[in-house]
């Protein structure tokens, strides 16, 4: 970049007279490629190269010719040009702080982000922003810690995010039931949809044939019951059902045979359901805090790949005992094989 190019973004850009309304860490082209960082990774860590700023002016100096491609903004105040100073940015999380407008529209101009994290902000004070439904190009988008509208119809501008693979939508600052929107993703691997209010899932729902990872953790569903078209997503991999208040799982539940991690934690089950002894591709079941199981088949010999059960806290677990959850999947193989071996010499 040269100087008179310095010149022309020095002009452009108009700093407050509050040069802290907002922050920034980011990442240039001209660096070294970073580790892909997880949502709940600061982008501003200290290993992932990004710099602290608070005023255009030295973001531009210190890019030069180069552009931004990950950026993390704090917005304290008034948002920042996002349009002069990273139009080309493609990882781009921000966070909006009290005292913002919460007003997320400046971010209309990063036609190239591909992954888009948005936390703490009110999504739901003038209906729910257009502006998604300008960025084609997203493929993940978390919506994390935001308050969202109370309608789910109002999240109606996702649908114009055809490339979408990633979506997490919690909804901790207010439970609006299931987005229908979301059925019409069909693109999506992984969908995070804890603490919604879920209670029905619609058979739209099916229709996410591609989905690897699911989270419907925190959603109480009607009747105690898992509804039956999750069976139908054939393709999970990863499937988390923490706090459901789940007293079983339907007898389809077999049909997720490609299933490695398989997540039960805090719910009602008195056995564990007979399903799950089919998923013979489970790697790893998590149950701790069924305060009420008091069994397992040893049908559980035939989870020939699994590596983890966790089942601490199920303290009326009876057959086996609830002590050998220190020693996890070992001590319950070892537990029936013993009791197999001892029932064939009586």
């Amino acid at each position: 970049m040269t100087d008179s190019t310095h010149e022309v973004n020095t002009v452009d850009v108009v700093v407050e007279e509050n040069p802290q309304e907002f922050f920034a860490w980011y990442r240039h082209s001209g660096e070294n490629e970073i580790p892909e960082l997880s949502p709940f990774q600061t982008m501003c860590n200290s290993s992932s190269n990004m710099k602290p700023v608070k005023d255009y002016r030295v973001i531009l100096q210190d890019i030069g010719s180069n552009y931004i491609t990950h950026m993390y903004v704090g917005v304290t105040g008034i948002a920042p040009n996002l349009g002069v100073i990273c139009p080309r940015v493609t990882h781009l999380r921000i966070c909006m702080f009290t005292g913002s407008d919460n007003k997320i529209d400046f971010i209309e101009h990063c036609k190239e982000v591909c992954k888009l994290e948005i936390h703490n902000t009110d999504l739901s004070a003038n209906g729910f922003p257009d502006v998604f439904s300008k960025l084609t190009s997203v493929k993940e988008l978390y919506l994390d810690w935001c308050i969202l509208p109370q309608l789910p119809e109002k999240l109606q501008s996702l649908a114009s995010l055809k490339h979408l693979q990633v979506l997490s939508l919690p909804g901790g600052r207010r439970s609006i039931g299931y987005p229908e929107v979301v059925s019409s993703l069909t693109n999506l691997t992984h969908l995070y949809l804890p603490m919604l209010n879920i209670t029905e899932l619609p058979w739209s729902f099916s229709s996410l044939k591609n989905l690897r990872e699911l989270s419907l953790s925190r959603n109480k569903f009607a009747n105690h019951q898992l509804p039956v078209v999750v069976c139908e997503l054939t393709e999970l991999v990863h499937l988390d059902l923490t706090s459901c208040d789940l007293i079983d799982l339907p007898q389809s539940f077999c049909r997720l045979t490609k299933l490695e991690h398989l997540i039960l934690t805090f719910n009602n089950l008195k056995i564990l359901p007979p399903p799950i002894y089919s998923l013979t591709n489970l790697i790893c079941l998590s149950v701790p805090g069924n305060f009420k199981l008091r069994t397992f088949d040893k049908a559980i010999l035939n989870l020939e790949k699994l590596e983890e059960l966790h089942f601490g806290d199920c303290y009326a677990l009876k057959e086996p005992p609830w002590k050998l959850c220190f020693e996890g999947i070992a001590g319950v193989r070892r537990y029936f094989m013993e009791r197999e071996a001892s029932r064939l010499v009586d």
